[in-house]
């Protein structure tokens, strides 16, 4: 990094904008001087190129007191600071404005408003975002570094009489040890985290307590499936037990439809009838066989005879009558002729019975009713022979018919088998029901369960996610520890190596600037406070028992050692730096130590501090001459290049 220009505008006595160009180094010539009278603006020039490189919102530097009132300018309320630089050959661009705030009243402390830009030249890129500006001054001069490349030689020995801690943290990032410090610091945060987040995530006991609730969830949902299942398969065979009936239910009605109920009334009816004939024929039988009877069987026929018989006279219905009686009285007699087989037999039975044994003694009416009444008792003795044998039609007529009624569909039986089917089908539509209001019942169930289990499975995944996490934490907790040992060791090896190469460079660069180097014989730098230690062959001593010239001599050393092993390429701005130092080492510093302070040192000196003499000793180092100088009319400082008064 190489300042090229820096520029002011009202700050303090620079009214308007004022510019200081530096050439670019050309060998050995780093060394730019700018010379001035006390009070003239060196210290503003100092602050200015600081507040340019540094200067926040939070903390600008510069106060609204610093913004330049002249009777020229009595309303002036902004200033600005401009630096150009080159690094890494690009060309930036940085510029830092400062705008007077007022108070809320008369009597409060006004404030300044900054604003910044900064802009990449080369590539055209520019950024006011103060806090990437920041970031990228930071990579250059750290800010914790700052007081080892922007010091006033006034105050340099406070840097040796006790090592502050911000000395202290300027060494230590200059050489690299802050980045383990830090590393092991933050190794040692994250541990500290880990093992709060590890007390916080210590879920062992209610992940436990789900999953066992999950398990029992598990076993009860298994259990619900199996009952699911048994009731499943017992409504599947209710369902097919009432198809079956069903279908019989359906068989029944087919036997007993209307045409099968007509047929067995019908044969019902017939069988009837034939049982009524069989009734009349067997009745007709018995009373033909009997021979009480026999006068009875043939009384409508021999009536028949009569009436059909011719009348003569008037007395033949009264003879006839007479004769009906005689055929009863004799009926015995008649039936046994009737038990023969020749006609003869009957009619001589006959007139026997009517008391006489010649044909003249019998009327021709007589003779013609009893040949009548002959031919109906042979008429009636067939009939008796053939009434058997129409029973036995009849009969095997009724057993036909009954045979045929047996084979239709009783409907006592029909009733009897569909109440059945109904009560039968009625308690598997209970049974169905009562299955499917349990399955239902087991369906929900099942629902909540899955719902809880659902939500438990989430608790048990969160929760065994911040179990792994748990145990992982406690692996890193482990890792970190592990590194934080192996890092202890390391950083402790590497300070110990670094502060003793930075020990080894501050006795050598003490000796080139020292023009007594007997009165110290070694300096001892504390491998953790880095306090400086003085010993002669004899007497061991504190950095801070020095006079003040000595102290500036052993900061000069201590900075230009620290510079020479940081290996940073930053520009070194020093205020005052020879007030202290007699003409000898002045002589050593001007030679020894601005040479090699950096890849550009500016230096804002006193002409007590460098004169005309120093100034051409140092003119093959030096690469320009600037010097301050102050109107004593108006009261402003412009910068002019040359030394003073030239």
């Amino acid at each position: 990094m190489i300042f090229t220009r820096i520029s002011l505008r009202n700050v303090r006595r620079y009214s308007g904008k004022q510019t200081v160009d530096f050439a670019p180094p050309q060998g050995n010539k780093r060394v730019h001087l700018v010379s001035a009278y006390n009070g003239v603006g060196k210290t503003t020039l100092f602050e200015s190129i600081n507040a340019c490189l540094f200067a926040t919102k939070e903390d600008p530097i510069l106060k609204a007191s610093d913004i330049t009132r002249t009777s020229s300018q009595p309303g002036n309320n902004e200033m600005l600071v401009e630096i150009e630089f080159e690094h890494e050959s690009q060309s930036y661009f940085l510029s830092r404005h400062w705008v007077r705030r007022p108070g809320p009243s008369e009597y409060s402390v006004n404030s300044v408003l900054l604003s910044s830009l900064l802009q990449n030249r080369d590539s055209g890129d520019s950024s006011t975002d103060e806090d990437e500006i920041a970031a990228f001054m930071r990579s250059l001069i750290p800010f914790e570094t700052r007081r080892l490349f922007l010091f006033d030689g006034e105050q340099v020995q406070t840097y040796i009489d006790q090592a502050s801690e911000s000395v202290r943290d300027a060494i230590e990032r200059l050489l690299g040890l802050h980045l383990y410090i830090r590393l092991e610091e933050d190794i040692r945060k994250i541990e500290q985290d880990l093992r709060g987040q590890r007390r916080s995530h210590d879920v062992g006991e209610d992940l436990l307590s789900k999953q066992e609730v999950l398990d029992q969830n598990e076993v009860r949902v298994r259990s619900i499936e199996r009952r699911q299942q048994e009731l499943s398969r017992a409504s599947a065979d209710a369902k097919s037990q009432y198809a079956r009936l069903q279908i019989e239910e359906t068989r029944l009605e087919g036997l007993f439809d209307p045409v099968t109920q007509s047929k067995r009334r019908d044969l019902e009816q017939q069988r009837l009838s034939l049982r009524g004939d069989v009734e009349r024929l067997e009745n007709a039988t018995a009373e033909l066989l009997p021979n009480e009877l026999v006068a009875s069987l043939f009384w409508p026929e021999i009536v028949a005879a009569v009436d059909n018989t011719p009348r003569t006279d008037s007395v033949v219905p009264g003879n006839l009558r007479e004769l009906a009686d005689l055929l009863f009285r004799n009926r015995r007699v008649i039936a046994a002729a009737l038990r023969s087989d020749s006609p003869e037999s009957v009619e001589a039975a006959l007139r026997e019975s009517l008391g006489g044994d010649s044909e003249g003694d019998v009327p021709s009416y007589v003779r013609d009713g009893l040949l009548r009444l002959a031919d109906l008792i042979e008429s009636g003795r067939e009939r008796l022979i053939s009434h058997p044998e129409q029973v036995q039609l009849k009969y095997s007529e009724l057993d036909r018919v009954g045979h045929e009624i047996a084979s239709l569909p009783s409907a006592e039986l029909f009733d009897m088998d569909v109440k059945r089917l109904h009560e039968e089908m009625e308690g598997l539509r209970t049974t169905q029901a009562r299955h499917e209001e349990s399955l239902k019942s087991l369906a929900r169930d099942r629902e909540r369960l899955d719902a809880e289990s659902e939500g438990l499975e989430l608790d048990v995944a969160r929760l065994a996610d911040h179990n792994l996490r748990y145990r992982a934490i406690g692996d890193t907790i482990e890792v970190c520890r592990r590194i934080r040992e192996v890092l202890d060791v390391f950083v402790s090896d590497y300070r110990s190596t670094r502060i003793g190469e930075l020990e080894r460079i501050v006795n050598a660069k003490y000796r080139d600037f020292t023009n007594a180097p007997g009165l110290i014989d070694a300096i001892e730098i504390d491998r953790e406070s880095v306090d400086l230690k003085l010993s002669t062959s004899d007497t061991e001593m504190q950095a801070g028992e020095q006079s003040a010239g000595q102290k500036e001599i052993l900061a000069f050393a201590l900075i230009a050692s620290v510079v020479e092993l940081s290996n940073r390429q930053v520009p070194a701005v020093i205020d005052t730096p020879l007030a202290r130092l007699d003409a000898q080492h002045r002589e050593n510093v001007l030679r020894r130590f601005f040479p090699n302070l950096g890849p550009q040192v500016i230096v804002l000196a006193t002409d007590t501090e460098v004169g005309r003499q120093e100034v051409n000793e140092l003119s093959p180092i030096l690469a320009s001459k600037h010097h301050l100088h102050l109107d004593l009319d108006t009261g402003t400082t412009t910068i002019r290049d040359g030394y003073l008064d030239e």
